[in-house]
Formats: structure tokens, sequence, C-alpha cells
């Protein structure tokens, strides 16, 4: 459970919505209504896709973050 939980963490929860959202807009404007594989989508793009996207962020830009006092707070990943 407590990796489950970091998990989560590393994947930015309050950036979900900011890539899963574009899916459901598009898919709403491309048929005008949603499909059982758009809510698949958008699941996929809530939590795998970010932790994807984050996790090797954080891990290969521990050094340049560190060394940016602007915006350097303790990466996830590297916790």
């Amino acid at each position: 459970m407590r990796n489950l939980l970091k998990a989560i963490e590393i994947s930015r929860p309050l950036l979900w919505l900011n890539t899963s959202m574009p899916l459901l807009w598009g898919a709403i404007g491309l048929r005008g209504e949603l499909v059982a594989s758009d809510v698949v989508l958008f699941a996929f793009f809530l939590f795998p896709y970010n932790y994807f996207l984050h996790a090797p962020n954080d891990y290969f830009d521990f050094e340049t973050d560190a060394r940016n006092p602007r915006d350097y707070t303790q990466p996830v990943a590297q916790t």
C-alpha cells in the first residue's frame, strides 16, 4: 500500500486533469458523445500516463533541479 501511495505522489495528482481532460474534450468534440473506450483512455491518462511522464523527469533532472533555487523542490521520485 505504501508503494502505491508513493507512485500516486510521483504521478502528481494535481496535474492529472491537465492531461486527461483534453482527451475527453476531443472525444466529445469528435463524436458528440462519450463511449466506453473514451472512459478507459481517460482512466489511463489519469494515473499511468502521468506516472511515466513525471517519474523519469524527476529522476533524470535531479541534479539540475537541485542547482536551481527557484524551481527546487525535493523530487518525489528520489525519496
